[in-house]
């Protein structure tokens, strides 16, 4: 990207925002997941044992835990995304 004219900041800009989606689409997939493992066992308890599970929705923890999984995300894609703004494009490809 740095080839092509793109600034430093907008490589960190788009390797953090690349981090936060990841993110955001791991831990909305996850308690969709997780949603359809206790709808199953819902539904197990219900046919062989006459249990009701209530599936709770979606609570203000689960939020915390997204919105830490996002920090963390972020905090992990900086240093990558600091590799990245030191590196000097001429120097690379002199090497190459």
């Amino acid at each position: 990207m740095r080839l092509m004219a793109a600034s430093r900041w907008q490589l960190m800009a788009t390797i953090i925002g690349e981090a936060l989606l990841l993110s955001l689409i791991g831990s909305l997939l996850a308690l969709l997941f997780s949603r359809g493992i206790l709808l199953a066992v819902h539904n197990y308890t219900v046919d062989n044992y006459q249990l009701s599970i209530t599936i709770p929705h979606l609570h203000s923890s689960e939020c915390w835990l997204i919105a830490s999984s996002m920090f963390i995300a972020t905090l992990a894609a900086i240093i990558p995304a600091i590799q990245v703004y030191r590196i000097q494009v001429t120097k690379t490809l002199h090497h190459a």
